[in-house]
């Protein structure tokens, strides 16, 4: 009897222990309870508008680190679940930390922009109605997000900078969010570097309930194709030879430029690749201009 009481103790014992370690295992693969994720972007050089040469590394939270494509700067990173940093380890300009929203699952978490100096990004967020602080937005630039205060004003630091050439920082596009608004896409240009401070001053956005939307937030759009994918292409906006924007375009091939009133010439190139530069002559600054896709040969 004593030897029949202390087996079935004993297969008592294994199957709670079993049944412990399903549950904590279990509990582990959720969105919640731990668990890996996994985060895509790219990192581009602000001087360039192309991929980090030589490539950096980049970590999720404390994953372990990746290295980013030759070719397009893209990344495909894992860590922990709910991650809320990016690491990127670079050659040239040495270790930078962005703080990002929390990653779970799969999420692309778009581009990321390093360069050899920083600048300090401010504004004010107002709504286009009747100009009234627009607290609480989200703005997001080069990588960097920072929200408003009560008086609409952000200010996003450790944004990448040239201080030898803007034409790469000019074509970055930033994102305001606010709820009940349209999202607005919006470009530095023109300012530049003022003392550590980039201030672009007053960032409209519209309410969903006026009749009146802004346009698109380009004048000068089109697409790139290639047999191997466009993601990679380096699109530059030049007037009278001189780059004065530039774009590194992403899967889809799309590119969007804005730009004042003037004559440009667009020039397309990725690796050995090329395409027929393009011409746009602006007249109006509410002037839309669609340039005929181009294909890389």
């Amino acid at each position: 009897m004593r030897v029949s009481t202390s087996g079935n103790a004993l297969s008592n014992f294994i199957a709670l222990a079993l049944s412990l370690a399903m549950l904590i295992l279990s509990s582990g693969c959720g969105g919640g309870g731990g668990g890996t994720a996994t985060a895509i972007g790219r990192v581009l050089n602000v001087q360039t508008g192309q991929p980090p040469n030589p490539d950096c590394s980049v970590s999720l939270g404390s994953g372990s680190p990746v290295q980013t494509s030759s070719v397009d700067g893209s990344f495909t990173a894992t860590g922990p679940s709910g991650s809320t940093s990016l690491t990127v380890d670079t050659i040239l300009f040495g270790v930078k930390t962005f703080n990002i929203p929390a990653v779970r699952g799969t999420t692309a978490i778009g581009d990321f922009w390093i360069g050899p100096q920083e600048t300090t990004l401010t504004g004010h967020v107002l709504s286009g109605t009747d100009n009234s602080a627009v607290a609480g937005a989200t703005v997001s630039f080069a990588g960097r997000t920072g929200t408003t205060d009560a008086t609409g004003a952000f200010q996003l630091a450790h944004v990448a900078y040239s201080n030898s050439d803007q034409s790469v920082f000019w074509g970055i596009v930033g994102t305001v969010r606010a709820a009940g608004f349209i999202t607005l896409d919006f470009s530095a240009s023109p300012n530049t570097d003022n003392g550590g401070v980039t201030d672009v001053g007053n960032l409209l956005i519209t309410s969903l309930s006026d009749p009146n939307p802004p346009g698109e937030p380009y004048n000068i759009y089109g697409a790139v194709l290639a047999a191997g994918g466009p993601s990679g292409t380096v699109v530059t906006l030049k007037q009278n030879g001189t780059p004065v924007r530039v774009v590194n375009v992403g899967p889809d091939g799309n590119y969007f430029f804005w730009i004042g009133p003037g004559t440009y010439t667009i020039s397309y190139q990725k690796g050995a690749l090329t395409a027929p530069d393009q011409n746009a002559d602006l007249t109006q600054p509410n002037q839309v201009i669609h340039i005929p896709n181009v294909t890389l040969h």
